[in-house]
This record gives structure tokens, C-alpha cells and sequence, in this order.
């Protein structure tokens, strides 16, 4: 199958799958059975099936289920890496308002727990630090990219530290994530357009995507706690870049 057709034929599986879900969402919810459990469920179910469909061959390795409400703390490639981590985690992503627009997929996230935040204004990332709080302490975790963008750099970008201070103030613990493709250009950098990078990516037969979950750090200093995690995440990706050192500088074919 031509790279191109095969992209475009897992857009429309892709959001057949979402527009599906959706309907089933909107089903429990006027039965008033749909609780953040059932929801956070849902999604899961949606993020497995949806990253089949666009051919992500995803590896994990490290995850913990310590049945406490933590704060999942990730690098950014791609607009694909939430979806992944939510294949595995049940917890409330933070995402930048526009997403809030997004055709289906971002009333299904609005419909299943989510914090939008306007990264530009002050006040909102203040309003969406007490919504992690309140989240925190109604017993569920949180999913949260300090980087605040999608880069190719081999290791991690500076942080925002809001959400280490929250963790340190809270006494909660933060569980860091180290994810990278097989292919350096499989990152977003925002000189590509959406439609662009897409069809170029998720073309080829399988995106390999290695995911690797770290163990849960605490500390009352939250640039303690900041540069220890940090520390973690570029080891981490280092070694998934040795894993596939034989593609990963490749060319996106």
C-alpha cells in the first residue's frame, strides 16, 4: 500500500475508533453511569485499540501500579505521546487549551478528565495547578509534560517546575517517564506542519516506540525532586536511542 494511503486510511480508523468510544461515553453518561473510574477506563481501552490502528509498536518497561494517586511526569516528542502513556496510565492529562477544539478526540477527553491550560497566561497555569491538586486528593493521578513542547534534542529540554513544587507541597510522588521512537524524525518540531509530519510518520508499516517508566520519586525540595527526575528521564532516553542506534539517525524513509 502507497505510504500516503496507508496514513490516511488510519486517520479515518483512528477516529471511527474515537467517534465510537464517544458514543458509547455519551450513552453511560445519560444512564448516569459513568464515574471517573468507568471513564479513565474507557480511555485506556480507546488509547490500546487507538495506537494499534495507526501502527505504534509500542514496548513498556518499569511500570509500577502502586495504587496511589501520583504525578506522571514525561518528555515530549510527538502529539502521539499521551495517547501512549494513556494505553497504560489511568490519570487526568494536562493539556494546552487548543486542544480543547480538536475535532471528537478533545470532547472525548473533556467527557473522560482532563485540565486544559493557557500556558501564556499566569492565572491559568495558577487554576490548572489547583485542579491537579483537587485531583490529587480525590485519590487519582495526574499525566503532565514539564517540557511544555515537542523537540528532537536527545535529552530533556528545561522544566516548568509547577508540578514538582505541587508534588513536594502535597507529599505526592512524582513516577517520571522516558519515551523515544525508532526514528529521530518522528519527533514534531514545529517547522512541519501536523497534516505534513503525519503522513510522512505514520505511513510506514510500524512506528516502534519505546516507553520506559521510572520509579516513584519524593522529596520536600522541589528542585531536588525537579533535577532528580530529570536526571532519570535523560539516562533513560539515552539508552532507548542505543537501542536503536541502528535506525535512529536514520532518514524518515
Amino acid at each position: 500500500m502507497n505510504s500516503k494511503l496507508r496514513a490516511v486510511w488510519r486517520v479515518f480508523l483512528f477516529f471511527g475508533w474515537t467517534f465510537w468510544t464517544l458514543i458509547v461515553i455519551l450513552f453511560r453518561s445519560s444512564l448516569r453511569r459513568l464515574d471517573i473510574p468507568g471513564g479513565l477506563e474507557l480511555r485506556r481501552n480507546w488509547a490500546r485499540v487507538g495506537t494499534d490502528l495507526v501502527g505504534l509498536k509500542v514496548q513498556t518497561n518499569g511500570l509500577q501500579d502502586g495504587g496511589i494517586p501520583c504525578i506522571y511526569i514525561s518528555n515530549h516528542r510527538s502529539y502521539a505521546d499521551p495517547i501512549i502513556a494513556l494505553r497504560e496510565v489511568k490519570a487526568f492529562p494536562v493539556a494546552k487549551e487548543e486542544f480543547r477544539n480538536w475535532p471528537i478526540i478533545g470532547f472525548a477527553a473533556y467527557m473522560t478528565g482532563i485540565l486544559f491550560v493557557k500556558r501564556e497566561q499566569k492565572s491559568s497555569r495558577r487554576a490548572t495547578l489547583d485542579g491537579m491538586a483537587e485531583v490529587l486528593k480525590q485519590g487519582h493521578s495526574i499525566l503532565i509534560y514539564p517540557e511544555t513542547k515537542t523537540h528532537n534534542e536527545p535529552t530533556t529540554i528545561p522544566f516548568r517546575y509547577g508540578s514538582f513544587r505541587l508534588a513536594a507541597e502535597l507529599g505526592v510522588p512524582i513516577v517520571p517517564i522516558a519515551i523515544d521512537y525508532s526514528l529521530r524524525t518522528n519527533a514534531w518540531i514545529h517547522r512541519y506542519t501536523f497534516v505534513g509530519h503525519f503522513l510522512r510518520n505514520f505511513g510506514r508499516k510500524k512506528i516502534p516506540v519505546t516507553v520506559i517508566y521510572g520509579p516513584p520519586f519524593r522529596h520536600d525540595d522541589f528542585e531536588t525532586l525537579l533535577s532528580q527526575c530529570q536526571a532519570w528521564m535523560d539516562q533513560h532516553l539515552l539508552e532507548i536511542q542505543e537501542s536503536y542506534r541502528d535506525t535512529y539517525h536514520q532518514p524518515n524513509p
